[in-house]
């Protein structure tokens, strides 16, 4: 990846990374170091962690967070938002629903 061929780098991610996810992964930081403006490929990195559930949300912004060049501004605010409620009320209704199947077989 050090010939800074970006669209190369999502195709590359797009035609293994079922295989081997740990590569869109591997394009995230990539990405996030770099001073170009990736922001198209930055999103589509993103997109595909989200889908994939490769990471958790706050890893994602702890590694854009880490990030010399790269600004939380390329992660929208409400998609984290949205995203990171969604996992929360996933979670949530798990939980619920367990403690409701313990309540009701005793």
């Amino acid at each position: 990846m050090d010939e800074d061929e970006y669209d190369m780098v999502i195709e590359t991610c797009s035609r293994h990374g079922q295989d081997d996810p740990q590569l869109w992964v591997t394009a995230l930081s990539y990405f996030a170091e770099k001073e170009d403006d990736c922001k198209t490929q930055m999103e589509q990195v993103l997109r595909n962690i989200d889908q994939q559930q490769l990471l958790p949300p706050l890893l994602v912004v702890q590694t854009l967070a880490n990030s010399r060049v790269c600004t939380l501004s390329v992660v929208k605010v409400r998609r984290i938002f949205f995203y990171l409620m969604s996992r929360f009320l996933s979670v949530m209704i798990t939980v619920t629903v367990s403690v409701l199947v313990s309540l009701l077989s005793q």
